[in-house]
């Protein structure tokens, strides 16, 4: 009875770290045989679209420096997740770098914002329209943000009216800031110039992250860095109407009641961003990166908080899985959305199936009711030794389902890295 007894814990315990995924991954056609990086998915009416960047490096000799060469495409998915075409459609394949692209759906297309190297000299921001149909509407996309040093890592949501653009901008030349713009759906930038939203006198803003609160606005938010500690923020919170920002939430690093501390030990490649936005019907979910590997130890715990519209904190959260009594939860690469009822968020994660195997990238999924506690286990979605998963997207139709996007690393060098999918419903993802 006491053997039948540990056996049976074991395998509760084995089940909880390895929850059985609820459908079988698609594996999407790469371009051009190159690799596939940074997917993002938006709902359609007819299902769903998947784009991302198409390889890195241009052919040549290493060692006379680095040339880029990367492309955007995209592939149109029914509502079952299953290609509508055999291969990806391209979406710009102009000159240089195009990197990080994001999408959003409006009732009349897609919209598509990505950083580009195009200039041969820093990041604009450029953006693309898709039709219902799937048409691309700007071959090589249209220039939103540009000008002197860097404008880059853009997010764009639907607002209701406009489709909203936010992105972290250098034009000042001494310090980052944030600034937004409107597109019609018909493509028409109504603030060129863009509207700065944010910014430090002493501080630098950047890694903006949007949510649609519906009749023109917006919720944004931004980490800050830099300046006396005393008064450099740590995050900051925004509501937009239109491009008219009221300032909601602002942490400072002598606050302790949430928990941004990477935010205080961040390095230039460690930057404990990006933060990531779902809104819900009364209240906005926060995710954030909390991997900070700057030495031993698990670091921060708290990955997560709920804030309410009007920039309220109202909970911190904890999303990650346990390894024995250690608590592992040091996410990468978050993504949320709301569904309905209930929001749906998915991390990148580094797990060690035992100890003597290497950490490996894997994929995790959390669904969280409306005050933002945990409805079930939390789910592995991808991400073995063999075959890493990484980088994942997330996108919730109407009709009930999600769709999981991510980064599906080979088991074989000789093979690309490609685009998984996974979709069910959500009463099959309760389960």
């Amino acid at each position: 009875m006491h053997r039948a007894s540990i056996a049976c814990l074991l395998l509760v315990a084995g089940w909880l770290f390895c929850p059985p995924a609820a459908a079988d991954p698609v594996v999407l056609p790469v371009d051009q045989s190159q690799d596939a990086y940074e997917p993002a998915v938006a709902a359609t009416q007819q299902g769903f679209v998947v784009v991302w960047r198409s390889g890195l490096l241009a052919p040549g000799d290493l060692r006379t420096g680095l040339r880029f060469q990367a492309d955007l495409v995209f592939l149109v998915l029914d509502s079952q997740g299953v290609p509508s075409a055999p291969q990806p459609r391209p979406l710009c394949r102009a000159p240089d770098l195009q990197a990080r692209p994001r999408i959003a759906s409006g009732p009349q297309g897609l919209l598509v914002v990505w950083q580009d190297l195009r200039n041969g000299r820093d990041w604009d921001v450029y953006a693309a329209r898709i039709s219902p149909q799937g048409e691309v509407l700007e071959e090589d996309g249209f220039l939103v943000a540009g000008g002197e040093h860097n404008q880059a890592k853009p997010q764009v949501v639907w607002n209701g009216r406009h489709f909203v653009v936010c992105w972290q901008d250098f034009r000042s030349g001494s310090r980052y800031e944030i600034y937004a713009c409107r597109i019609t759906p018909e493509g028409k930038n109504l603030d060129p110039h863009g509207v700065k939203i944010a910014s430090g006198a002493d501080y630098h803003c950047y890694a903006p992250a949007l949510a649609p609160l519906g009749t023109g606005r917006c919720f944004l938010m931004h980490v800050a860095r830099g300046g006396s500690a005393a008064r450099s923020p740590l995050a900051q919170a925004w509501l937009l109407e239109g491009v008219q920002a009221r300032l909601l939430y602002r942490l400072h690093p002598v606050e302790q009641r949430v928990n941004f501390r990477p935010l205080l030990r961040q390095g230039p490649h460690d930057q404990g961003h990006p933060i990531r936005l779902a809104a819900g019907s009364r209240s906005v979910l926060a995710v954030w990166k909390n991997c900070a590997p700057l030495g031993r130890g698990d670091g921060p715990v708290n990955n997560a908080a709920l804030f309410s519209q009007e920039g309220k904190r109202l909970a911190d959260l904890r999303l990650g899985h346990r390894q024995g009594r250690r608590w592992a939860g040091r996410i990468l690469d978050p993504a949320a959305v709301w569904a309905g009822d209930r929001f749906v968020v998915v991390w990148a994660q580094f797990i060690q199936p035992d100890r003597n195997a290497p950490p490996t990238d894997a994929v995790f999924l959390q669904q969280l009711d409306p005050q933002g506690k945990p409805l079930g286990t939390y789910r592995l979605l991808a991400g073995t030794p063999e075959a890493p998963a990484t980088a994942p997207a997330v996108a919730y139709h109407p009709d009930g389902t999600i769709l999981v996007a991510y980064e599906q690393h080979p088991r074989r060098a000789d093979q690309p890295i490609a685009i998984a999918v996974q979709r069910w419903s959500l009463s099959e993802a309760e389960r």
